[in-house]
Formats: C-alpha cells, sequence, structure tokens
C-alpha cells in the first residue's frame, strides 16, 4: 500500500498537503483517461508513492508509476525509457534496473550486482551449479538477450544483501 492509499480522495488528500491545487474530479478523470495527468504533477503522485523525484529523472518518475500503479500508463503525457521486461532498443546504453515490489524494499531501486571480483552475476537459479560471471556488463545484457530465462543479481542502491531478479521484472533506462 502506498501513503496515498489507493482512492482518488486518498491521494487527492496527499496531493493537496504537498501544494497541488486540484480536486477529487481530476483523479478521476485521469484514470477513466478523459485527461492527461500533466507533467507538473508527476513529481507530486511520486512522492505521494514514496519516492523522491529530485533523486530521479522523469522518465524514470514515469517508469516509478507506471510500476507502482499501471492504471496510469495510458494517461501520462511523457512515456517511460522502457516498459518492464522490454529489452532495450538497438544502439542504445540503457542498462537494467528494478524496483522492489514488496518488503522493507518496496519502491528502492536495484542495480546490477558485482562479486568481489568484479563480475556480473547471473543465472536460471539460484543454485551455485547455474551461476553465470559476466566481466562486462554489455556481455551480460547480449546473454539476456540470448536466455529470456537469465536471472540477473541485483542489489539495492542503498546496500543489502543481492536478489536474483527474473528479466520480465527489470525496467531499461
Amino acid at each position: 500500500m502506498n501513503k496515498a492509499g489507493t482512492s482518488n480522495q486518498a491521494l487527492a488528500m496527499e496531493l493537496t498537503r504537498q501544494g497541488w491545487t486540484g480536486t477529487v474530479n481530476n483523479i478521476s478523470n485521469w484514470r477513466n483517461a478523459l485527461a492527461p495527468i500533466p507533467d507538473e504533477v508527476l513529481p507530486l503522485l511520486v512522492r505521494a508513492f514514496g519516492s523522491d523525484p529530485e533523486l530521479d529523472g522523469l522518465g524514470e518518475v514515469v517508469a516509478f508509476l507506471v510500476r507502482r500503479s499501471p492504471w496510469l500508463k495510458p494517461y501520462l503525457k511523457s512515456a517511460p525509457a522502457s516498459d518492464a521486461g522490454s529489452e532495450p532498443t538497438r544502439g542504445a546504453r540503457l542498462e537494467p534496473v528494478y524496483y522492489g515490489k514488496r518488503g522493507k524494499y518496496q519502491g528502492k531501486r536495484f542495480v546490477l550486482y558485482q562479486d568481489a571480483q568484479g563480475h556480473y552475476v547471473a543465472g536460471r537459479t539460484r543454485f551455485e551449479q547455474d551461476k553465470r560471471l559476466f566481466k562486462r556488463k554489455d556481455e551480460l545484457i547480449r546473454a539476456m538477450k540470448a536466455d529470456r530465462e537469465l536471472r540477473v543479481r541485483m542489489v539495492p542502491e542503498m546496500g543489502a544483501p543481492p536478489s536474483l531478479i527474473h528479466q520480465d521484472s527489470l525496467v531499461w533506462v
């Protein structure tokens, strides 16, 4: 559950607390695709959902909102860099990130994990015999493209034990 709750009224109250001057009807219009969400409201929405837009760029703000509340996607004026689980575009220098979906790391950004030797770690299962090491990030990304079942070891940016994340849960930024 986010700080703003799930109702239009609860979200409107949280946005108003942050200085927004709209009404509950605005939120209803956004949910019903009668009006797009203005870009200037996006940072307020992100704060309402428990993140800090000053730490993330607008593209990440939009991607964060779409991950937390998929109902928002059709109503946003700015499109996220790419959808969860999608592959990076050819020639783009994008890298995978993950945002925690539950527990104490909910909404926190995870980045690629490197072991003590500086290798990126991936595997189809959590077991040691399935572990694959990659010296360079581009090697890992090529392997991910070749094997959609390959899971990637990711770690929260603020530091914590790594987790093995399936590609369908990744966002390319």
